[in-house]
């Protein structure tokens, strides 16, 4: 019998710790994730969101309003993928980059990892925070915005201060946090704001504005005039105070950004942004043209209304409208917005007296022939009449109030 050297018996050991490496090397290889119980929420660029609760051999994806589908993994060297049995519905991420594919069609693209939800950090509980409405000032405006549940709020003169403490504060005098401020100002008031200050000309919320910056070097805020009508501006201003979590912080004011809204309200009426009165909502609709088989219901067209899970939302008006400008046609109904979505933006909307009003920029273009004319303002006339609140429509281009989208002049490309 050959007996074993004692040199060799002292490399059993290492032999054992190579082999168990080379073991979990081939495993990733094969796309294994050596992980179980993986759950993470992903934001796609279309701006929904999903949860993906994944391991070794299942995944269960569900989208925004519940929708779930229960997915087995496929073996791929670039990352995890998941299907469902009949092939149609497919999850894939790549190093934190996921598709997603839904009746064999991609519908989701670019969907990134987002921090779980944590009660310490506000942004894990975004679709809950509150939303801040003022009254309407003397020129006949009001902002609101929606904020952290964790901010303090105080209404001042012609707007309102938001204050944010860090988790490090005891109280919202400290040096850690932000502060965030709103303001309607007249044109004399706004021009003495801008006084001395370099300006940047940009949009915001679909209206012109400048932004630039005031204050000391060390004590820098950074501000906002959007000017509402020729004699009424509305001010933002926001200020990031202390070292400690710069990052999460700026977060956190840009998602108050994207929700700020200066409606304005007429005498013997007021703006509803949102035509609902049943809180917020997690499904909108959108409509869609089909050729007409018998009497038509717009041009030649009928109208087919298509459903869209989104983020809960208490401006179901305004993301529904966002939306018809970025939805692909289905199998039912052809969205002929996408034909001019490249040159005719929609900016806001709001509802006065039952009337709907859309406010687009930029110009029609991709539309020809006479049943092809009228179908983008049919769309969107459409959208917004499916809200009871919503007697009749009323379009404005470049700031202007319009009769018929296809006639106005220039429009044509």
């Amino acid at each position: 019998m050959n007996k074993i050297s004692p040199r060799l018996k002292s490399l059993i050991p290492v032999l054992v710790i190579v082999l168990v490496l080379v073991i979990i090397a081939v495993y990733f290889s094969l796309g294994g994730s050596g992980k179980t119980g993986v759950v993470a929420t992903y934001r796609c660029e279309e701006g929904f969101m999903l949860k993906a609760e994944l391991d070794d051999k299942k995944g269960l994806i569900t989208l925004e309003g519940g929708t779930e589908y229960e997915l087995s993994r496929i073996k791929d060297a670039n990352g995890a993928r998941y299907k469902s049995s009949d092939g149609l519905v497919e999850f894939w991420d790549q190093g934190g980059e996921a598709v997603f594919k839904e009746d064999g069609k991609t519908r989701f693209t670019s969907c990134l990892v987002q921090s779980g939800f944590d009660a310490s950090n506000p942004l894990s509980n975004l679709d809950s925070w509150p939303t801040y409405q003022s009254e309407a000032t003397t020129d006949g405006f009001s902002v609101s915005f929606d904020y952290p549940n964790q901010a303090d709020l105080k209404e001042v003169d012609n707007g309102v201060m938001v204050t944010y403490k860090t988790s490090e504060s005891s109280n919202f005098s400290v040096s850690e946090g932000f502060t965030f401020n709103s303001l309607i100002l007249d044109a004399a008031s706004a021009l003495e704001v801008v006084t001395d200050s370099e300006v940047d000309e940009i949009r915001f919320s679909g209206r012109a504005a400048q932004s630039f910056v005031t204050g000391e070097s060390d004590d820098l805020s950074q501000n906002l005039l959007v000017k509402l009508d020729d004699e009424t501006y509305g001010l933002i201003s926001y200020k990031i105070i202390g070292q400690t979590n710069r990052n999460m912080k700026a977060e956190i004011i840009t998602a108050i950004l994207d929700s700020v809204s200066f409606s304005e309200v007429l005498e013997g009426g007021s703006v509803d942004e949102s035509p609902s009165d049943v809180g917020a909502t997690s499904e909108v609709t959108l409509a869609f043209l089909a050729p007409a088989t018998t009497t038509p219901e717009r041009g030649c067209d009928n109208v087919v209304l298509t459903s869209r899970a989104v983020v809960p939302t208490t401006k179901p008006l305004t993301k529904a409208l966002e939306l018809l400008f970025t939805t692909p046609s289905t199998e039912t109904g052809t969205n002929y917005v996408l034909n001019t979505a490249d040159t005719l933006q929609f900016d806001r909307a709001s509802v006065v007296n039952g009337e709907a009003r859309i406010y687009l920029s930029g110009a029609l273009t991709g539309i020809n022939g006479v049943c092809d004319e009228p179908r983008v303002q049919s769309q969107l006339e459409e959208t917004a009449l499916q809200f009871e609140t919503v007697n009749s429509v009323q379009l404005f281009l470049n700031g202007q109030a319009i009769d018929k989208l296809s006639d106005s002049e220039g429009l044509q490309g």
